[in-house]
């Protein structure tokens, strides 16, 4: 049997913060069509600090092509590293997938380290590739798949979205348990893909063509139950941009869950979304298991959620953290600063808010406080653009991407050393969350320094920002 070799790049910062990661979804789904006709080597670089010489090994085997997934940003830099070991060991083919090889294909190929490029949902299109190369076919009549041919970039015709409910369950099997499940028993499900919303920050539109999708209520119910008798998972995180978009689907899943007795959290629902759940849907979230939402409020800036498009208002936010103060589900909120054309005063008032909100519900913590990006093929990418923002025009330039730094050509050096200080303090307005899987001095630090933060965000002052020392200290980039 061949092999197929799929790296998950490490994405940087994100692992400190949790050094434990929940299962590969972007690897496995590739490998749920391949698995029974291949022998399918997932190599993950944020479990696997062996990486390169299993790597190594691995191409040592009749390997077909090896398969790279890949965000924008410093994610980049850990995928090219990995791609130029596979260059100095092999002459296998190189296929890069995921939003920002998707988002800038051509871009991408002029890479040399890169030789095919899956353009959006990656099962069909890398299988039918894999099939190819397999064969020696060509990969002329493969949708969705770019790659350079006599030097010039050839892009074939763009795939249809698939039928979620006919996907295959993930195939855990091929995974290394013990860097997955022996403590956590814990896993990613995707159950819908797509948003229909058109937040001017945000890829998703670019990349699903503003099409939402959803798996049925009974496929996820029998996915779910596959996953927790078989292995034995305690906890789901559903990944969804948007889990709620249709209540009754919700609805069914959680009554369907309340069996299993296992917890589980979603990473996406909208304020207004919240709005509308009724009481006996919340109950019955409650009594399924739900512990957590996942909530992008982004700004507390009136002017700036009318510009970013994010389709809701500050009224909306505070009255929908206020409706769950009365439940046991815990809110994680998302916030970001350094848009084009945003003021001092805009981010004055995403810092009021922040604190407003978690005095609001003792269960409302921040997640993050993100400094905007420029994403390719947003709204705000054009903006960016028209106040003199520099494309990067290599993968490798697109590596300097960094989500912790306020590098933006746009912003002025003051407002640079404001966002780096709002970013980094933000972490102390999430104290009481479960830090037990960050870095003991990073844990201690966190839980001393609540007060600080709160004083910080209370009177908008981020000079003398002593914290970022800290977080050179304890964090490694």
């Amino acid at each position: 049997m061949k092999t197929i070799i799929l790296f998950q790049p490490r994405i940087g910062f994100w692992e400190d913060f949790n050094p434990d990661p929940m299962t590969p979804l972007g690897p496995l789904r590739i490998a749920s069509l391949l698995s029974k006709e291949y022998d399918v080597m997932i190599i993950d670089q944020r479990v696997n600090q062996q990486w390169e010489d299993e790597l190594i090994d691995c191409l040592q085997k009749d390997v077909v092509c090896v398969g790279i997934t890949c965000m924008t940003g410093i994610q980049i830099n850990f995928a090219l590293k990995a791609a130029e070991i596979i260059r100095k060991h092999s002459k296998v083919p190189i296929v890069w997938g995921g939003v920002h090889p998707t988002l800038n294909p051509s871009q991408t190929l002029n890479d040399d380290r890169v030789d095919y490029v899956v353009i959006g949902e990656g099962e069909y299109t890398f299988k039918e590739l894999v099939d190819a190369l397999d064969n020696k076919n060509s990969v002329d009549g493969v949708k969705g798949l770019g790659y350079l041919h006599e030097g010039n970039v050839v892009i074939n015709p763009p795939r249809e979205f698939c039928n979620m409910d006919e996907l295959p369950f993930l195939p855990l099997d091929i995974l290394d348990f013990r860097r997955y499940f022996d403590v956590k028993k814990e896993i990613y499900m995707e159950t819908s893909r797509g948003c229909p919303f058109q937040c001017g920050y945000c890829y998703n539109k670019s990349f699903n063509k503003g099409r939402f999708r959803l798996q049925s209520a009974s496929r996820v119910l029998k996915e779910a139950e596959y996953y927790i008798t078989k292995y034995g998972i305690k906890m789901i995180f559903f990944v969804d941009d948007e889990f709620f978009l249709d209540p009754e689907r919700a609805r069914a899943i959680a009554q369907g869950l309340k069996k299993f007795k296992i917890r589980w959290e979603c990473q996406g629902i909208r304020i207004d979304s919240i709005l509308k759940l009724d009481d006996g849907l919340i109950n019955d979230l409650v009594e399924s298991g739900c512990s957590k939402f996942l909530i992008g409020i982004e700004t507390g800036s009136p002017r700036m959620l009318e510009y970013i498009k994010k389709g809701i208002n500050v009224g909306q936010v505070v009255e929908a953290v206020k409706k769950m103060a009365k439940y046991p589900i815990d809110l994680r909120m998302n916030f970001m600063a350094g848009f084009p054309n945003e003021t001092l005063e805009d981010m004055r008032k995403t810092a009021k808010l922040m604190v407003e909100l978690v005095d609001l519900n003792p269960r409302a913590k921040i997640a993050f406080l993100s400094i905007y990006k420029p994403y390719p093929g947003t709204f705000l990418y054009s903006e960016a653009l028209k106040l003199g923002y520099k494309e990067p025009d290599s993968l490798v330039e697109w590596g300097k991407f960094n989500w912790e730094q306020a590098n933006s050509s746009f912003l002025s050096p003051k407002v640079k050393r404001l966002l780096e200080g709002m970013h980094i303090c933000a972490y102390g307005l999430r104290i009481n969350d479960s830090m037990d899987s960050v870095p003991f001095g990073l844990n201690f630090i966190s839980r001393f320094y609540g007060g600080i933060a709160r004083y910080r965000f209370s009177h908008f002052y981020f000079g003398l920002c002593f914290e970022k020392v800290l977080k050179k200290l304890f964090i490694k980039d």
